[in-house]
């Protein structure tokens, strides 16, 4: 895991790190050195508009981190920082293998440094497994940040939940570093994880080539399932937005869905049914499924937000085009302009949340860094 600081000016420079680009994460950089010279990226002949970009000429390494993983995982899968809960923004969790190591980016100097370690039992262990344990062996699939509800007594508490290869989740408390409830989702990996800061208690979980999601309420013990969505197989990416109650699904046919979280007078007005079941049709396709604005197959391979109430949403496809839109009041989306940037394949990307930052990592180990001109 590497940590940079980035000097702003014209050119092309990439830092290349020969490896594929897992998980990439775009937060305010430390030295900032701007030209006055804009260089725009390649606009598209489709587009009616271009977002100006430029990129960084130089990044400067802050340190370098070798991940404790165990011998049966090859690389970190995710990494996450958590920006859910603002008391703990300087915390970052990857996960490989069977363990989740958390770091602490701001409070160790120049350093990333490690504070609290999760190992999950996994099949290639050389003791035992106690069979009467409700934990299930396998490998950690994927990780999100957990806002904690206020307790008695408890001041400055850090959450994460923790997907894995048997259909399982663990929600780990940091501070204490303990496991605290396992979920039992489904036979498959939980490959999707979401936590939403604008309902702190419902935590998305599943595996999108089920063509399912299901939302479980961690208030209750091993979370109670309140509703599942039916979402396409063909999905590509889920992202849950940063201040409001929905999450977002990316497909291969270029479109993006946005799915509501249900709220209490749904659930009493189908109070009949234990799990509130949702179909395409209770979602909305943004930008009437042309979010590109140009001709030929578009795969969305990632969505992020960014801006006042994150009201900037950013799309990328296969052919490294990415869409930026502007949510309204009303709820409608206008386009504020497409581009081509970096290569086509990668489907790492992040943007800072004043939209003036965004990152770009491709699956040839290059990182690209550029700043929103519009």
């Amino acid at each position: 895991m590497f940590f940079w600081d980035a000097d702003f000016a014209v050119g092309s420079h990439r830092v290349d790190l020969r490896w594929r680009v897992q998980s990439i994460l775009c937060v305010h950089f430390a030295v900032i050195m701007v030209q006055n010279t804009k260089r725009k990226a390649d606009a598209t002949d489709e587009s009616p508009a271009s977002v100006a970009v430029r990129s960084v000429k130089s990044m400067l390494m802050r340190s370098f981190v070798k991940e404790n993983h165990t011998v049966n995982s090859e690389e970190t899968i995710a990494m996450q920082l958590c920006r859910i809960d603002p008391k703990n923004k300087n915390l970052c969790a990857t996960i490989g293998g069977s363990h989740l190591s958390v770091y602490d980016t701001s409070h160790c100097g120049q350093y990333l440094a490690i504070m609290s370690q999760y190992y999950h039992p996994h099949p290639d262990d050389e003791e035992e497994h106690d069979a009467s344990s409700p934990v299930k062996v396998g490998s950690l699939c994927s990780l999100a940040w957990l806002l904690p509800e206020p307790k008695e007594g408890d001041t400055h508490s850090a959450q994460v939940a923790t997907g894995t290869s048997a259909g399982q989740v663990v929600l780990l408390n940091v501070t204490a570093n303990k496991a605290f409830d396992l979920i039992d989702v489904s036979s498959n990996a939980v490959t999707t994880l979401v936590a939403f800061a604008a309902a702190p208690h419902l935590l998305l979980a599943g595996n999108v080539a089920d063509g399912s999601l299901s939302l479980f309420d961690i208030r209750t013990p091993r979370g109670k399932k309140v509703a599942e969505f039916s979402v396409s197989p063909r999905v590509t990416c889920v992202v849950g937005h940063p201040v409001e109650p929905a999450f977002f699904t990316g497909h291969d046919n270029g479109k993006v869905h946005r799915w509501e979280l249900p709220s209490a007078t749904t659930a009493r007005a189908k109070r009949r049914s234990q799990v509130v079941t949702f179909t395409a049709a209770d979602s909305a396709v943004l930008g009437n499924g042309n979010l590109f604005a140009g001709k030929g197959k578009h795969k969305v391979l990632a969505i992020s937000f960014g801006g006042p109430k994150f009201s900037q949403i950013f799309v990328k496809d296969q052919n490294g085009r990415v869409a930026q839109w502007s949510s309204k009041r009303s709820g409608d989306l206008s386009r504020v302009g497409t581009c081509v940037v970096g290569k086509a394949e990668g489907s790492a990307m992040d943007v800072n949340a004043e939209a003036e930052l965004l990152c770009l990592g491709t699956n040839d180990g290059e990182v690209i860094v550029y700043e929103i001109c519009t």
